[in-house]
């Protein structure tokens, strides 16, 4: 029902159509298949928690080039961490995992100078980096996304 109703939607008004795939993604309709609207709306966010989701939104508001963990606050950080602020991920440490990074240049939330500054300290880590023309919603929502698709099976195949 509601994939027929987005439809219509998308057809009669897509000037509606493309404020709802907005409110919905942060996405203008260019970026993702607006049938897939009643899926994201019904089923999305999946694959994660409401804690990851305080947690991206603690990460917006710290300094560039932090990745801290949880916070909880002075007195539960303490109790966890033994410290009143969350210590940082040493990202620094990893070795031995192959990363491949793949980016859409039209994306809202990582952009090339963030995988720069990724890669120097990632180092060694990093197999393969790719940009495609995609925005951050594109990779699952997406029109065009047999690209990105192929190249994820390649990897995995190795």
């Amino acid at each position: 029902y509601q994939r027929r109703v987005h439809g219509v939607l998308c057809k009669i008004s897509p000037s509606t159509c493309n404020i709802a795939t907005q409110l919905i993604t942060g996405e203008t309709t260019s970026c993702v298949d607006t049938s897939r609207l009643p899926y994201m709306r019904t089923h999305g966010p999946g694959g994660t928690s409401l804690k990851n989701v305080m947690h991206f939104e603690q990460m917006m508001h710290t300094p560039h080039k932090k990745l801290p963990m949880f916070d909880y606050g002075p007195e539960k950080n303490k109790e966890k961490y033994g410290s009143e602020t969350p210590y940082e991920y040493p990202l620094h440490k990893i070795s031995g995992v192959e990363i491949h990074f793949m980016q859409g240049d039209r994306d809202h939330l990582s952009n090339e100078k963030d995988l720069k500054e990724l890669k120097q300290i990632l180092g060694e880590n990093i197999k393969s980096e790719k940009i495609y023309n995609l925005c951050h919603s594109s990779f699952n929502y997406g029109h065009n996304t047999n690209d990105y698709v192929s190249d994820i099976i390649k990897i995995l195949s190795k």
